[in-house]
Parts: structure tokens; C-alpha cells; sequence
């Protein structure tokens, strides 16, 4: 599944839910999937936020440049997946 159908399906979710969970005032098998789906919301737009670079015939970047590009593109997944671990684990 594409990241935009994702996208689309997570937040038609989330407007679903929202709206039970107002009409129900607040009942708790409403909001606690309100928060998680939100959450995973948040967490698709972080991940999904990365740079996007042109395709050009530039001569090609040595191995090393690649390797560090890689790491950084890793840590900031595994920043970006510890935060929403965290939000699951106070909801």
C-alpha cells in the first residue's frame, strides 16, 4: 500500500473515530483509537518527510558520502519510531 493511501485511510480513520468519540462524550473505546490512529498520523508525516532529490547525470557521489547519507536517514527513522513508541506507551 502506497504511503498516501495510508495517509488517506489513517485520517478518514481518525475523522470517524473523532467524531464518535465527541458524540459519545468522551467514552474511552472511542478516544484511545482516536489518540493511536492521531498518533500514527504523526508518525507517517515525520517518516514521510525526508528529502526528495532530482534526478540529474551528475557524476555519482563516492561510497562513503552514501554510507553517511544512509546512517543519517537511520537514525532519524529510529528517532522518529522511539517517539511514537512513546506515545503509544502513555496513551
Amino acid at each position: 500500500m502506497s504511503r498516501k493511501i495510508k495517509f488517506h485511510t489513517f485520517h478518514f480513520l481518525f475523522r470517524l473515530v473523532a467524531y464518535l468519540a465527541d458524540k459519545s462524550g468522551g467514552w474511552q473505546v472511542f478516544v484511545r483509537p482516536k489518540l493511536l490512529l492521531g498518533s500514527l498520523i504523526v508518525g507517517l508525516g515525520l517518516t514521510g518527510s525526508g528529502v526528495i532529490e532530482a534526478q540529474n547525470k551528475a557524476p555519482q557521489k563516492s561510497q562513503s558520502k552514501i554510507n553517511s547519507i544512509q546512517l543519517k536517514l537511520i537514525r532519524k527513522i529510529q528517532s522518529n519510531l522511539m517517539m511514537i513508541r512513546l506515545c503509544a506507551i502513555l496513551l
